[in-house]
């Protein structure tokens, strides 16, 4: 978002990865007799982590393979939804920059993006002048949340659509990553028609992730995706994208379910150039976790970010 501005059984060491909120999931059996890997609690720095495991509210239930899996409340995940919304209203639509921030941005506001301090005092000063220009216009095309993860798919006036995520906690946001690339795939709404589990839904794509993407196994993919899928608004299956494009998944680091869609902020590589992906998943049927739809966008790994913060 930043740089938008300024620019105009597999075991559960392969999904080093954190949660929505911190929460892990204990490995277990999804819907449709999918194996699934369970994630570990990790974070991108000891503040972030500190932030995280203290802005959910979590509840308790019993996978089928008996274990104690930690959710957070769905109203809690609604709740961050709707104050990210507010938020970039009355941000970058709206234009009320010192309002906005005021009110919905709370330190230590860890910036995750490569250009980018830390800090509302750097975020404002950015915001105060930029986004009240009469060429900037911003539109929201979808949200997803769990737990204190939003990701919302953007489209800015300057770079097209950008994907950001935020951590929200006590109503506030206090953390951001965000993709590079502009996607024109990801021109599209996202809007569910189905209520799904979100214990199933995430644990297809972490069994997608464990079983096929991480150990490289793409004759696997197909127990996971819809016949006919599609990936970034076009007519190529998933196996021939990740192998014309030298896409080799490494780990989950946060995935979040919410309504029809899965989003997944992965670490991989990219012809061996380390990339974030930032990836959504579409899994509409009530009935199984067949995949139907695949979007995906990027940012290069830096060498060396302003925060010091990695981009994960």
């Amino acid at each position: 978002m930043i740089r938008t501005l300024i620019l105009t059984g597999v075991s559960c060491f392969l999904l080093a990865c954190s949660g929505p909120g911190g929460t892990s999931s204990s490995s277990s059996s999804s819907s449709s007799g999918k194996p699934t890997s369970s994630s570990s609690s990790s974070s991108s720095s000891s503040t972030s982590s500190s932030n995280s495991s203290s802005s959910s509210s979590s509840s308790s239930s019993s996978s089928s393979s008996g274990q104690v899996i930690a959710r957070c409340s769905e109203p809690l995940a609604m709740q961050n939804k709707a104050t990210v919304i507010a938020a970039l209203t009355e941000l970058f639509i709206q234009k009320k920059p010192s309002a906005a921030i005021s009110k919905y941005w709370a330190e230590p506001y860890l910036q995750h993006n490569p250009i980018a301090k830390s800090g509302v005092a750097a975020f404002s000063s950015i915001m105060s002048s930029l986004v009240t220009s009469a060429s900037f216009k911003y539109e929201i095309l979808g949200s997803f949340a769990e737990c204190d993860l939003v990701a919302v798919v953007g489209k800015y006036s300057q770079t097209g659509v950008i994907v950001d995520m935020f951590r929200v906690k006590d109503n506030k946001i206090i953390e951001h990553w965000d993709s590079d690339t502009n996607s024109s795939a990801y021109e599209t709404t996202f809007s569910s028609t189905t209520s799904k589990s979100v214990t199933s839904m995430r644990e297809a794509i972490e069994g997608l992730y464990a079983v096929s993407l991480v150990p490289n196994l793409p004759e696997l993919i197909d127990n996971y995706f819809y016949a006919r899928h599609i990936v970034n608004g076009g007519s190529s299956n998933f196996p021939t994208y990740i192998s014309t494009n030298k896409i080799q998944h490494q780990k989950i680091h946060y995935l979040i379910a919410d309504g029809d869609y899965v989003f997944v902020l992965a670490e991989a590589t990219i012809n061996a150039k380390p990339y974030a992906l930032y990836e959504v998943y579409k899994m509409p049927f009530s009935t199984d976790n067949d995949i139907t739809e695949y979007w995906s966008t990027k940012r290069a790994v830096p060498t060396s970010t302003m925060s010091g913060l990695p981009i994960f």
